[in-house]
């Protein structure tokens, strides 16, 4: 009995497992608006207790910012806000405000973020693709989607430990190749928003859209294998398995969620294409099939990733592949417009809402890593160790991409799909990081166990420093400069042959265009009596050299689509 009289044992209180403690800290506390607790187990503040209503003031305030800050970077600006937002308030109390930003940077299970966020971002995407184009880049797609993940966790090993030298600050192999997951796979939302407006030729961004929408399968599969295999190796050191046998276990968990998330997302578009049928025969309106394709698609992640034990991501990109190569499923004609806006309306939001968490994150990790790495007894040393670090690293994995890139290209000759330095580097310079790699970090920072020593809280520190530091630097370097790279690169110019042919198509049009309106000229029409030709031949211009003007061959373009559509024009 406890000394007190109480009803039992007292544990004391360096006995209590660390999990608990974190679990309880908060509760321990009096958490309000004006009173803040920084909880030093979670990289975060506590969250007022029955606020969970402030959520919605982030996710307003994210959407009023996109919405302010126009451009072409403007997702860019979106991060950079929600970095300055982060830094705000840090040293000041924010209020109901800070505390949706803690709501929003403690997001539990840390899954969650994927089940909320990438369902609708990955089926626009992958709906939204080019069919044609991305099944004659399937190979690159998968190589860089699947085999450049898996390479580059394992040549994080020799590099994280023996190049750079982290085993003196506690790295093992489990560590680098965690490390590796976390940031080797491109991240969707960053891919497609900034390819968007970066432009470039087409066969490159459906190559670098399909990488990003199947290696979140990849990046996550391979972190959840060897975070695993991490809480083994902490909690029962004894049941460690040979390393053999865990390469075995990887390669099988990879091919396993794949597998099942192709069959899944087979048999959802299949399901998507047959209600929709049944709804237009029973006469739904177009949002009604709109809001099934949404429905659809967290219902493909949800039952994939819990029930089947498969891959979500998988799911819903193969459920949206499905629909581009169905014509959205065989959805009626008249709903692709509302499709259209909901859709884009729907991914402007979810970008939004992304991009500030993302920025407000990088700023989280890179204070509170800091913070951690100062208490060890060479805290100094491993905090200037870990800034000087950053850099190398971004530069060390950016060369790994393009090196790996090129490696396989032999392949992609093979398949008569070749990528040439060019390309590579374009790939290379594309490679974005966001906030899925930061989501894997705070998996990391929040765990914790009975026992955890200093050298393990150094490790996790370092982790998300720079895997914080390698998604600001992608995002902030590499972004910008990808319309640069494509200028330097040549690639944003139009290929002689793709020019020869516009070209003669030009000429076709023009001298289409003279024999039709010489027919007209000549025709005995009442209805064209007294029309003054010669004003008909000024704004409908037929001399070859004319349509070589891009503006005179747009608005021929548009012209010609008015009168194919039914459109009425009048030109005087």
């Amino acid at each position: 009995m406890g000394a007190g009289g109480g009803g039992g044992d007292v544990l004391p209180y360096e006995l209590i497992p660390e999990s608990l403690k974190m679990a309880l800290f908060c509760h321990t506390h009096d958490v309000t608006n004006e009173h803040r607790v920084d909880n030093p187990y979670s990289y975060n503040f506590c969250i007022v207790p029955n606020s969970s209503y402030d959520v919605v003031l982030f996710g307003g305030l994210a959407v009023v910012l996109a919405c302010l800050l126009q451009g072409k970077l403007n997702t860019l600006m979106v991060l950079v806000a929600g970095a300055v937002l982060m830094a705000v308030a840090f040293p000041v109390n924010l209020g109901a405000l800070g505390n949706s930003l803690a709501i929003w940077l403690g997001i539990f299970p840390w899954q969650l973020f994927f089940f909320v966020f990438l369902p609708p971002l990955l089926l626009d995407a992958a709906v939204r693709i080019d069919w044609f184009m991305f099944r004659k880049s399937f190979i690159q797609v998968f190589t860089l989607a699947f085999v450049v993940v898996g390479a580059t966790c394992a040549l994080m090993i020799p590099i994280m430990l023996h190049m750079l030298q982290l085993q003196q600050f506690g790295w093992n192999w489990i560590h680098a190749c965690m490390f590796g997951a976390m940031i080797a796979s491109t991240d969707a939302v960053a891919i497609v928003s900034i390819m968007k407006t970066s432009g470039g030729p087409k066969r490159m961004r459906v190559m670098l859209e399909g990488e990003s929408l199947l290696n979140d399968a990849s990046g996550l599969t391979l972190f959840e294998v060897f975070f695993h295999l991490l809480q083994v190796q902490m909690e029962h050191p004894e049941d460690s398995e040979p390393i053999g046998t865990i390469v075995g276990h990887v390669f099988l968990a990879v091919f396993q969620l794949g597998m099942i998330g192709f069959v899944m997302g087979m048999v959802f578009g299949m399901l998507t294409r047959l209600f929709l049928r049944f709804m237009r025969y029973m006469g739904a309106g177009h949002d009604q099939e709109v809001a099934l394709t949404l429905g659809m698609a967290y219902l493909a992640y949800w039952i994939t990733a819990i029930p089947c034990k498969g891959s979500g991501v998988v799911a819903v990109a193969v459920m949206g592949l499905y629909g581009a190569a169905t014509n959205w499923w065989d959805m009626s004609t008249h709903a692709h417009e509302t499709f259209d806006g909901f859709w884009e309306t729907l991914a402007f939001v979810v970008n939004s809402l992304v991009f500030l968490y993302s920025g407000a994150s990088v700023v989280n990790f890179f204070v509170r890593a800091s913070m951690e790495l100062v208490k060890g007894p060479d805290g100094t040393r491993d905090l200037a160790f870990t800034l000087w670090m950053m850099p190398v690293i971004y530069i060390i994995l950016t060369l790994m991409r393009f090196g790996l890139t090129m490696a396989f290209r032999p392949l992609f000759i093979a398949i008569k799909g070749d990528m040439s330095f060019r390309e590579c580097i374009f790939v290379c310079a594309a490679g974005l990081r966001g906030s899925a790699s930061l989501i894997m970090g705070s998996a990391v920072v929040t765990y914790q166990m009975h026992g955890t020593s200093n050298t393990f809280n150094v490790v996790k520190a370092m982790m998300v420093f720079w895997t914080a530091g390698f998604v600001l630097l992608t995002l902030l370097i590499n972004a910008p400069m990808l319309p640069l790279v494509l200028r330097l690169t040549g690639l944003s110019k139009v290929p002689a042959k793709q020019l020869a042919r516009r070209q003669r198509a030009v000429a076709a049009l023009g001298a289409h265009t003279a024999e039709v309106l010489d027919q007209l000229r000549d025709a005995e029409d009442e209805l064209l009596a007294g029309v003054d030709w010669d004003r008909v031949a000024s704004f409908v211009d037929h001399e070859p050299s004319w349509f070589f003007k891009p503006q005179n061959l747009l608005q021929f373009c548009d012209c010609a689509l008015q009168v194919w559509t039914g459109a009425r024009w009048h030109p005087l």
